[in-house]
């Protein structure tokens, strides 16, 4: 077997992948590495276009005669929830798509014991002396196979019939896994190889057609890997795929036994891997209804140029539990695209470019130069232990492709980090404990008792949580830092063995000036209170301090004794949307500077703007650059409550939709070596966990003075 080194002298010099190969790239840790491999290989093929088109799914009906394991879609004829649309619904929906610009319509559904071929070539010919313009890329194999044997025709002669009436290209359903041992175990339906002789036929009659995937389910590696050798050896026969599709197998709602997603890390590991081993195939596509908008997005940085369309009442992935979505608007997906630095291109169904590609924003002149020269000049002052300047700093940000930072902070991380990741699980006080000492000793009583038996015992005052949560705010303006002194030591004299992490360094700071007094006795109060940190809240924004003004305040804290810890944030600029990356990187730098003069700077928490949208992708490539920068500094916190996909609008616990949860530990990829505070409420803990499990990770709890 070869090494990771030997498969990458391989795909340098354009030689084929073995079954082999992608088996230990589907067990070889390094994601990242495998990415930029992926990466590489993809900008090749396509430069850095990322295609998408403007269509529509119409799912005619979701009555079928099969009842597959996995499919939550199907219904039987007069069971609850089944459908059937006549023609004329069909064509109000095809006028829907025309009226937004759609150029495609998708059409796939049941197999409706009481639907004939003519039925379908009424459909399709009804369509097209309406709208003879729109692409119609219709019929799965396994709703052929059903046309075929229910008309006693071969299935060249249903293909011709139906390409007579309208049908343009075939999509990629219905592959699921091919390995019979696993069709015998989730789906009744056709064989791999009469699948592939289906599209063989398709492809012989000169018709276009997609092929796909489901994985996630009951599937080994060995059989994805299987799977694909099918779809090679077939393209390398007709070269008429039009993409491969990765379909992430949704959960909910069917006979499987199955309640998980799959984990994100996964979902990119597979990208990546067909982008290595179809070496024929030239679009692979990230579709985001079944991956969620931000792996999808992700994923064109791990060897995805596709991310499907507008779609429009998909059906059969929603009723099986996709969260995605089922539709979005074309300014939607040229944002998700342009916000990974590739360049947005409208296509047809068949990838030629519609109108004007839209580019991603050129860096400006300054940043403009070779990536490789860019990269050379920034790893020397890293290996020399050199600080980077802001110029720097900024040109690494601006010009730099995502997986080229994340292999910078990656090998910093190793160097400062085990792969024991860490989170805290916390008690969260609330408003009600302001009322009385007796209501506070209620409420910390009730939610002590859901605390870890072992690991550390924190609770946390959060002070910006409590302002938002009251409903008369002169209740909250009267508080004062004797109030929470005293509220400590009430909480001390009970609970001896609790950690206190006050959150809420701006409040502080305001508490201390509405009350006129000093920062230095505010501080000195909480010290003797025995606070055993503080930390910013992420429902308060610190982004319109100065960084001299966030510098004084944590070194008054440590000049107290109290540990403390920094937040950077990301903000978009109003005119453009573009990420403010200077001032991000300069409050990151001030903020190394203060850990080395107090050496009490616990950790450094990369968090989104509370004003401003911030994506996954370039959330994570803040997250590598905090990494980079802070070298005085070997805790970084990508806090799980403030990842842009699971709390834009800073719930206080994890969102309840366990596909956000997908990207929950992706950051530790890049430079995080911490997930932030928990409730001891919620239920997702196990979920975030089980994230780290293909990734080779351990997850543990920490207390709030961060001794790892």
């Amino acid at each position: 077997m070869l090494t990771f080194n030997q498969i990458k002298e391989k795909i340098t010099r354009e030689e084929r992948l073995s079954e082999e190969d992608a088996l230990y790239l589907y067990e070889y840790d390094d994601l990242a590495a495998i990415g930029e491999l992926a990466d590489q290989v993809n900008r090749k093929k396509n430069g850095n276009l990322v295609y998408y088109n403007i269509n529509r799914h119409i799912n005619p009906t979701n009555i079928c005669a099969l009842s597959c394991k996995f499919c939550a879609y199907s219904r039987k004829p007069g069971e609850p929830g089944s459908y059937e649309y006549s023609v004329d619904e069909i064509l109000t929906k095809v006028q829907e798509a025309v009226n937004e610009n759609a150029t495609e319509i998708h059409m796939v559904g049941g197999l409706h014991p009481r639907w004939g071929l003519q039925h379908f070539l009424n459909i399709l010919s009804s369509v097209k002396s309406r709208f003879p313009q729109i692409h119609i890329k219709g019929f799965t194999a396994v709703e052929l196979d059903w046309l075929a044997r229910r008309s006693r025709l071969t299935i060249k002669e249903v293909l011709i019939r139906l390409k007579e009436a309208g049908l343009d290209s075939l999509p990629g359903g219905g592959a699921e896994i091919f390995h019979q041992n696993i069709r015998d175990k989730i789906t009744a339906k056709l064989s791999a190889d009469e699948w592939i002789d289906i599209h063989r036929t398709a492809h012989n009659l000169e018709m276009f057609s997609n092929c796909t995937m489901l994985y996630g389910h009951v599937e080994s590696y060995y059989h994805r890997v299987d799977h694909m050798r099918y779809l090679r050896e077939l393209q390398d026969e007709t070269k008429r795929f039009n993409a491969f599709i990765p379909l992430s197998f949704q959960p909910h709602n069917n006979d499987m036994g199955i309640s998980k997603y799959t984990f994100g890390s996964d979902d990119l590991r597979t990208i990546a891997i067909a982008r290595l081993y179809l070496d024929n195939f030239q679009h692979i596509k990230a579709y985001w209804i079944m991956l969620g908008k931000d792996i999808a997005q992700l994923a064109l940085n791990y060897g995805a140029n596709d991310l499907d369309g507008t779609v429009i009442e998909e059906k059969i992935s929603n009723m099986a539990g996709s969260q995605a979505g089922m539709s979005m608007s074309r300014s939607q997906i040229e944002d998700l695209i342009l916000r990974t630095g590739h360049d947005a291109c409208e296509r047809d169904t068949l990838y030629r470019p519609k109108g004007k590609t839209h580019q991603c924003p050129a860096p400006n002149a300054e940043c403009v130069m070779p990536l490789d020269q860019l990269l050379k000049q920034v790893e020397k002052p890293l290996k020399n232990k050199k600080k980077l300047s802001i110029e720097e700093a900024e040109t690494l940000a601006k010009c730099s492709a995502l997986y080229q930072i994340q292999h910078l902070a990656n090998k910093l991380t190793i160097e400062k980090c085990s792969k024991r990741k860490s989170y805290s699980s916390r008690i969260w006080l609330s408003s009600q404990c302001l009322e009385s000492p007796e209501a506070l000793l209620s409420e910390i009583q009730s939610k002590f008792e859901m605390l870890p038996a072992q690991g550390p015992k924190i609770i946390n005052i959060d002070l910006a949580r409590i302002k938002k949560q009251v409903s008369d705010r002169s209740v909250f303006d009267c508080m004062t830092i004797s109030i929470i002194t005293e509220m400590a030591g009430i909480i001390k004299r009970e609970k001896a063995d609790t950690k206190i992490s006050l959150l809420g360094l701006k409040e502080i700071w305001a508490t201390a000036q509405r009350t006129k007094i000093s920062l230095e006795e505010a501080f000195s109060l909480l010290s003797h209170a025995k606070i055993d940190c503080i930390e910013s809240s992420l429902f308060e924004s610190e982004s319109a301090l100065t960084n001299n003004e966030v510098a004084n305040i944590h070194r008054k804290a440590h000049q107290a004794g109290l540990k403390t810890v920094g937040k950077a944030e990301i903000s978009m600029a109003r005119d453009n949307q573009e990420i403010l990356w200077q001032s991000f990187i300069s409050r990151i730098l001030t903020l190394n500077e203060l850990a080395e003069e107090t050496g009490m700077l616990s950790a450094i928490s990369i968090e989104p703007s509370l004003h401003s949208y911030t994506s996954m992708a370039e959330y994570l490539k803040a997250v590598a650059m905090a990494r980079v920068l802070a070298n005085s500094n070997d805790n970084i916190i990508a806090p799980i409550l403030s990842l842009p996909t699971i709390s834009y609008k800073k719930i206080s616990s994890v969102s309840s939709n366990p596909t956000n949860l997908k990207v929950s530990a992706l950051p530790l990829l890049y430079g995080a070596n911490d997930l932030g505070q928990l409730s001891v409420e919620d239920k997702n803990i196990a979920l975030i966990n089980a994230e780290m499990e293909p990734l080779g990770l351990e997850l543990l709890s920490r207390n709030c003075n961060f001794e790892y």
